[in-house]
Parts: C-alpha cells; structure tokens; sequence
C-alpha cells in the first residue's frame, strides 16, 4: 500500500501542474534531483507526466539517467511514443543526437531498438548476436535499449531468471561483463529453440 499511495499522490501533484506545462517541466525536474528514497515510486510517475506532454527530450535524459528504474519507465515511454505520432521519429531522431549526442548511425541504432524486433517470436541468430553486442555499447541509453528488447521480445522468460535480468546498463564493464557472459550462453540456447507457432 506504501508504494501505491505514494505514487497516487506523486501523480495527484503532477496533475496539479497540467495546466501549466512550464511548471510541469520544473516538477519533473525536482522529482528527478529527488534523492529521498520515496522518489522512487513519484520519479515513474514524473518519467510518464514528460510522456504525456509528448517532451521526447526529457525522456531521453531519463534513459540515461543513473538509476535503472528511471531508465525502464523511460524506454516503456519513448516505446510507446513512437507509433502514437507520426512525427515523433524525427524528432526523436533529433533528441538523440542532440541530448543524448548519439551520431547519426548510433540514433538509427536506437531507434530501431525502440521499435523492437520483426520477429520477435524467433529472433534471427543474426539479431540476437547484435543485441548482445548492443549489451557493450559505449553509450548507455544503447545498452539499455538492447537489455529492454531482450527482455521484452526476445526472450521474455528471462524476466524470471536472476542471473539475467540483474544486468545494469549504467554499472562498470567489469560489472556488466558477468552478465553478458550469461546472456551469451541464453542467446545460444535461444538459436537452437524452435520457431512459436504462427497466431492464427
């Protein structure tokens, strides 16, 4: 209950603030330098207020925000900004090489990550090879990306696998290596798995 009332209350403030996109910026800024422990049930609830003003700029800096659980509800967000705009692309585009300064091919990279996979149900080897490698890019909002495909469509049973989703695209090399290793050997596994049947 502690959770829930305080992200009620977190969304009840920002709601406060809709009629005022300038102060909603100023909210959201707050709820981000928040280093109280109670800011992380109000920051998701921040990441999503910047959605829902369609400020595709302050999503990208929380995909590279330091904590991961701002990082998750970030990418949840620009996810699902993509397809509810049609001009949200190039605009994202944009954002990504001028706040996050990804190059031209690295904002192509994470774009298509945002779109997710075309075959999510049996990923080519191809593709699950490029995450992995996506897992050790050098820009974080990269690596989260990938984990956040990963997890979501290629390979949605590894959400209940320790070892797996204990991976933190913000940690040190050294950190992140260890679990790369595992996701090596999943994605092996993955190649040999057979194709899911076709939804009729």
């Amino acid at each position: 209950a502690g959770p829930a009332k305080a992200a009620l209350n977190a969304l009840t403030e920002f709601g406060k603030q809709v009629t005022n996109p300038a102060r909603v910026k100023v909210a959201f800024a707050e709820a981000m330098a928040d280093p109280r422990p109670a800011s992380s049930e109000a920051l998701p609830v921040a990441v999503m207020a910047q959605a829902a003003m369609g400020d595709l700029a302050a999503l990208v800096d929380a995909a590279e925000d330091p904590r991961p659980f701002v990082r998750d509800v970030a990418v949840f967000a620009l996810r699902a900004a993509l397809p509810a705009d049609p001009a949200a692309p190039a605009e994202l585009r944009r954002q990504l090489q001028d706040k996050a300064r990804l190059s031209p091919d690295q904002a192509d990279a994470a774009l298509q990550l945002l779109r997710g996979l075309p075959d999510p149900g049996k990923p080519a080897p191809a593709t699950l090879d490029r995450l992995i490698d996506q897992l050790n890019a050098g820009r974080l909002i990269l690596r989260q990306l990938a984990f956040s495909v990963l997890l979501i469509e290629a390979d949605p049973e590894s959400r209940g696998n320790r070892a797996l989703n204990r991976f933190d695209a913000g940690a040190s090399q050294e950190q992140r290596d260890a679990v790369v290793r595992e996701w090596k050997r999943r994605v092996e596994e993955l190649k040999k798995k057979p194709a899911e049947p076709a939804k009729k």
